[in-house]
């Protein structure tokens, strides 16, 4: 595909209210492709950079006592750490992870 392809696509997954999990799935795009284009379109210009501003979905899950946590981004991205863990230690570790991504 085009860049001026992969940019449709991106602006169509934004419009459709699908989960960039669903669209992917809907039109049999590798997850991995999709966010190598994604990444690429913003280091050219072609796509707005991400807001670290932006606001994700997030769902914490509690497991039993002393069995860790999950955190669940955007119905996406799974995030499981062991019981003791601190706040801040996994606040700075998803700070990271998204200024890499932009």
């Amino acid at each position: 595909m085009t860049d001026l392809q992969w940019k449709k696509h991106f602006e169509k997954q934004a419009q459709s209210g699908m989960s960039i999990v669903e669209y992917c799935k809907s039109y049999k795009i590798p997850d991995k492709q999709w966010y190598y284009y994604r990444n690429k379109l913003r280091r050219k210009g072609l796509l707005p950079k991400a807001s670290s501003n932006s606001r994700v979905p997030v769902r914490l899950l509690c497991a039993a006592k002393g069995q860790g946590q999950q955190i669940v981004l955007d119905d996406e991205i799974t995030i499981k750490f062991k019981s003791g863990v601190k706040p801040a230690r996994v606040t700075s570790l998803i700070t990271a992870w998204m200024e890499s991504a932009i």
